[in-house]
């Protein structure tokens, strides 16, 4: 309201435009449902997508505009984990993101730390090391993204899938994040 606009239209102008990420969207336009994966249910169906269902993409449990509602291609998920290691964007957009990643409370778990939807590890040590990671699922669909951020090197792991799982792609992802972090078990 505030902007007077709707959530798409501010992702295309704050993120989409300036990070060059032009497939990020809630309502996939007609060429990109072309290129758009299907995602499954529980029962191995194609699941409805949230911009289909009745009442249009605030309805169902748990769901808010702008949660777990963003259609993406991996180039443009590339680039948002580029922006987010600080190699790419300008001063105000690292800025923007880099506050995204400060600790603002503790997570769920012993060790683990909240920024503003990023979890994360403190900084490990001398080498100024931090893991930030961050799962989503919306009908048909998971991902889990992991960042591993130090001084000296930056990289990122994505986990993608289109299939509805118990438990998402979060305990694959902690595995992972446990085997790059060196920590144990």
């Amino acid at each position: 309201r505030v902007a007077g606009t709707g959530y798409d239209p501010l992702i295309t102008r704050y993120l989409g435009k300036p990070l060059n990420m032009p497939d990020v969207t809630q309502f996939p336009s007609a060429d990109q449902l072309k290129r758009l994966a299907v995602g499954y249910d529980i029962k191995g169906n194609p699941a409805i997508p949230v911009y289909q269902m009745e009442g249009g993409p605030a309805v169902g449990e748990n769901r808010v505009v702008g949660g777990g509602q963003l259609y993406s291609t991996l180039n443009d998920m590339t680039r948002f984990a580029a922006a987010n290691l600080d190699l790419i964007g300008d001063e105000n957009m690292t800025k923007a993101l880099d506050l995204t990643q400060q600790i603002f409370a503790d997570g769920g778990s012993p060790g683990e730390k909240m920024g503003l939807g990023w979890q994360m590890s403190p900084e490990q040590g001398s080498t100024g090391t931090r893991f930030l990671w961050k799962d989503g699922e919306t009908d048909g669909f998971h991902c889990y993204i992991l960042l591993f951020k130090g001084r000296n090197v930056k990289y990122a792991v994505y986990l993608l899938g289109n299939g509805v799982t118990k438990d998402g792609l979060e305990p694959l992802g902690f595995r992972i994040y446990k085997q790059l972090s060196g920590a144990n078990n």
